[in-house]
């Protein structure tokens, strides 16, 4: 289980937000994690991978947790961890609790587990937490489709994208208004990293250009989702 967060409730117990691969988003209790002698507090820390013994009752428990990785690398550095606490808020509001989703998983514990252990610079880690929240969207079945114009149905050169209309556009057909356009380039990257069956944080691009529309693109549609 990966721990997103934990907060205090009454008589010293912790409510835990977790993602699992069998089971989703789960929120469980653990009884007197907030006690000075507690055994569990320092194996649920938020942004540590745990083995966990679950008590399944109406309030499920967290009876007893063992740290498999924690993710010291990023909790040492603020840069990392302001950028994987954000990613991971973000996927704790989009994984439906109790769904597993295998895909996610792997890409979250792979993208973690390389930011832990290599150097990369804010726009590599601002674009790795986009493609990784683009992938849950494509795994939920939400993420837009970029090889199509949504109004004539042609395959896209280039794309805009219209965040009022929320979808992808050929150059004849762009709507009026603030649309994000997407070279060629850009979008046979961006569906390439989407689509592929694992995150690869090596195939990042490093064009000023590229991280630019992918950025413009990806605030446009997280406006979008906002207004659904």
């Amino acid at each position: 289980m990966f721990i997103v967060k934990r907060t205090q409730e009454k008589d010293c117990r912790g409510k835990i937000t977790v993602l699992s691969p069998q089971r989703g988003r789960l929120v469980l209790m653990a009884k007197g994690l907030f006690k000075p002698q507690s055994k569990l507090s320092g194996h649920l820390e938020p942004l540590t991978v745990v083995d966990g013994l679950i008590v399944w009752s109406q309030q499920p428990l967290l009876s007893a947790a063992v740290s498999r990785q924690s993710f010291l690398g990023i909790k040492n550095d603020l840069a990392l961890t302001v950028a994987a606490t954000e990613l991971v808020r973000r996927l704790a509001e989009w994984w439906p609790p109790g769904q597993p989703l295998p895909r996610s998983w792997l890409d979250l514990i792979t993208l973690l587990t390389q930011w832990n252990s290599h150097h990369y610079s804010w726009s590599q880690l601002t674009l790795a937490s986009q493609i990784m929240s683009w992938r849950l969207a494509h795994e939920l079945g939400y993420a837009p489709v970029g090889h199509t114009c949504i109004h004539c149905g042609r395959p896209l050169a280039a794309a805009f994208w219209s965040e009022s209309q929320g979808g992808f556009f050929c150059e004849a057909c762009q709507p009026e208004g603030l649309v994000c356009h997407l070279s060629h380039h850009t979008l046979v990257m961006w569906e390439d990293l989407v689509r592929s069956e694992r995150l690869e944080l090596t195939k990042l691009p490093s064009s000023s250009t590229i991280l630019e529309e992918l950025t413009a693109f990806f605030n446009s549609w997280l406006n979008f989702l906002d207004l659904c």
